[in-house]
Formats: structure tokens, sequence, C-alpha cells
């Protein structure tokens, strides 16, 4: 990497994080304001998690524990680290109930979300400009402001996953540093939602198999062995700490009582909701759910579409969908450009994205959920969101023999067919 481009990427991560900051914070307090007031309920269950995290440090401050808390973690299915998190917070301000305070510190930290999409874009193999608009993409997206500034629990979860895959696509390149990382990001998961730490736990296990070449180029059989190392350090560490012990504690025994499970709160979600799409639907048996998911994918990636107007919140999130409609063929065509690239970090996110939609085309019932669950598969495309837009400019004008040359300079965005410096081709 060049020094120039180094600076620059310092200069364009300051930028997006302060715009981050700025946006989540104003909405938060905006919306925790309009919800207590009665105006408009823009936060709903993020209340219930701040009520109980106040709770929690009333109970501390009278020396005595949660009992909430308690039965929370030995369950391991409610989000127990959002809850703890805001109690700390009000323990350390003496049970103070600083609501606006605590909206700006968790909007400090989930403006990192976009600065990790850029850092994440970079090592895709992407040039500095291509990185902003992926960066700016989450930065200003409406989905991502909402659920990250305003207390959801979709903020930290937001964050941890752009954490565990920006150190997955470093410990394929042999950082050793990052297996710290992302360990620590699939334990905190567990505590915010345990079924994606156990799929994030399971694609990095299946991408740290696949390794860079760095630098390049370099011999397969050391690469092999490193990313082998790293696979076991990672199955070792997650062991040693309880990860899969934890993690199987809230899953049934078998998968038709899963599905069955799954069947229930789908159903939940399909009526229990003024947006609920297709009640009817049957995922309780391994069958059901193979004939449902084509059908539960569309709906998950695309609703609310302009025709299914609402309620004023549904109607408000129609064109931030309809925009990333249009934006799913230059992800795929960005996809394409970072299998030539990037082929380990290509199949970290498409394993991923999989992953995801495999859990939510299931279980999604209505609008609301599947617009805020989406959020996390989108985190995913917008680099490559960003790259098939670049590309397709950059294809675009270099037809012009007047804008071509300059186009195609180093530092004019897109990726380079040839091996950049700061992103060598896979192994």
């Amino acid at each position: 990497m060049t020094t120039s481009n180094v600076a620059l990427d310092r200069l364009w991560e300051r930028q997006i994080y302060r715009h981050a900051l700025f946006i989540r914070t104003v909405f938060g307090i905006l919306a925790w304001i309009l919800t207590t007031q009665g105006i408009l309920s823009l936060m709903e269950d993020a209340l219930f998690y701040e009520e109980m995290g106040y709770q929690t440090a009333q109970d501390w401050l009278e020396g005595r524990s949660s009992d909430w808390l308690q039965v929370a973690m030995s369950e391991g299915r409610q989000a127990w680290l959002m809850v703890a998190s805001v109690g700390v917070f009000y323990y350390a301000f003496g049970g103070v109930r600083v609501t606006p305070l605590l909206i700006f510190v968790q909007s400090l930290v989930t403006a990192w979300i976009p600065v990790l999409t850029y850092r994440i874009t970079r090592l895709l193999g992407a040039e500095p400009r291509t990185a902003r608009t992926a960066g700016r993409l989450v930065a200003f997206s409406p989905a991502f402001v909402v659920w990250s500034g305003a207390l959801y629990k979709e903020g930290p979860i937001l964050i941890l996953i752009a954490l565990a895959v920006y150190h997955t696509l470093r410990l394929q390149m042999g950082r050793m540093r990052s297996v710290g990382w992302v360990v620590g990001s699939v334990l905190a998961l567990l505590g915010l939602r345990f079924y994606m730490a156990v799929m994030l736990a399971g694609v990095i296990a299946f991408s740290l198999l696949w390794g860079r070449r760095v630098p390049s180029p370099q011999p397969a059989a050391p690469v092999l062995i490193r990313q082998g190392f790293l696979w076991l350090l990672f199955i070792g560490l997650t062991g040693v700490l309880g990860f899969w012990e934890q993690a199987r504690r809230p899953f049934p025994e078998d998968v038709d009582e899963l599905l069955a499970q799954i069947q229930i709160s789908r159903y939940d979600l399909a009526t229990s909701a003024h947006s609920g799409y297709l009640p009817e639907a049957d995922v309780s048996t391994p069958g059901g759910a193979l004939r449902f998911f084509p059908k539960g994918l569309l709906y998950f990636l695309t609703v609310p579409l302009p025709w299914q107007t609402g309620r004023l919140r549904q109607n408000l999130v129609i064109p931030e969908t309809f925009f990333w409609i249009l934006l799913y063929p230059l992800i795929f065509y960005g996809f394409r450009r970072v299998w030539r690239v990037n082929r380990p970090g290509a199949l970290l996110l498409a394993a991923t994205s999989v992953g995801i939609c495999s859990i939510y085309a299931l279980l999604s019932g209505n609008i609301g959920v599947a617009y805020r669950m989406r959020t996390q598969v989108w985190l995913l495309w917008a680099p490559l969101a960003a790259i098939g837009w670049h590309e397709r400019r950059r294809r675009k004008r270099s037809t012009s023999p007047v804008l071509g040359a300059r186009y195609l300079a180093p530092g004019h965005g897109g990726m380079r067919e040839t091996q950049p410096s700061f992103a060598p081709r896979s192994g």
C-alpha cells in the first residue's frame, strides 16, 4: 500500500466516522423524544432493553444480583449482553437515568460500522474511492441509522459481524493478531443473538481454511499450513472459552423440534403485526421448509415493494428498500470482480450471506422484521455494491478515448485487473 493511499484511508475513515456519529446521535435522541412523548413510536423493544438495564443497575446499587439477568444468561436466549451493558452504564452514573448520553455512547461505538465497511472493501481489493462509497452507503442508509442509533441491539450485532468479517479477512492473510478479535466477536454475539453467533462461527471456521498468498507469489504449501494452524487455534480458543458448550444450550436436541420452534415464531410474527405476510406458510418439517425457502427468501430481500403500502413507518422504508433492490445487480457484478481478485474473501462474504439469508428466509414473518434483519446482509453487500458501481463506471468511461486513460489511472476507483499492492491474488 502506498503512503498516499494510507493517508487517504485515514482521512476518509475519519470523515465517515464523524458523519456516521452525527447522524446516529441526532436520530437516536430524536427517536427517544418522539417515543417518550407519545408522538411516534420509533424505539419499541429498544426501550425494553433500556428499562431492564436500568432495573439491573438499581439491583446492583442495592447490593443484590439481577434475577432477570441471571435467568437470561442461563437460558442463553435473551439479549442479556445488551441489558448488562446498559446496566453497567447506569451503574457507573449512580443509577441516574441519562438516556440521551447513553444514546450518544452507543453511537460512538456503532459509528465504527461504516468505517469497518470501508476497511473490508479495501481488503477485498478495492481502491480508496470505492471503499469510501461503501462506507458512505452504510453511514447514510436509513436502515443502518435507525437500528444502530436508537438503542436497538442491532447496532452492536452489526458491529460484531463487521469486526468478525474484517478480522477474518486479515486472518486469511496470516495476520495472527486478529485471532483475538474474531474469537471475541463470536463470543459477544452469543450474548446478543445466539443463533447468529453459531452460524458466524461455522462460517469463520470454514473460511479460515482458505488463505491468500501474502506476499505474492508464495508457495501454496506454507499457506495451507498457516491456515490449518489458524483453524486449529480458532476452534481451540472458542472451545476453551466455552463457546460451543454455551451455543448448544438454547438449541433443541433434534431438527424437527427446531423447525417446530421456527414455525411457532414465524406464525406469531406473521399474525401479530399489521405488516405480516404469508401466515399460511408451514416450515415445521424439512420438506415444508425447503418448499417455502425460495418464496421466503424473495420476501426477505424485497419487502416492502412500492405497492405494499400500509402504516406510516412501513411507507417510510419503501424508497430505501427499492433503492437497495436496484443495487442487487451491481452486488452480483461486484461479487464476480471480488472473486477474481480475492477468492477467499469472496467465499467468506458468500458463506456469511447464505447463512444469514437461510435463517431469515424461514424466520421472518412481517415487513418490520425483514427490514430490520436485512441490514445484516446489506452490511456484507455494501462493499460489493460499491465495487460493482465503480467497475461499471470504469468500463463505461474506458470506452471513451478522452476519459478512459484518466479514469483507469491509479486512484480513480474500482478494482484493478492486475495485482494491487494491497490486495494480492488469492492462493
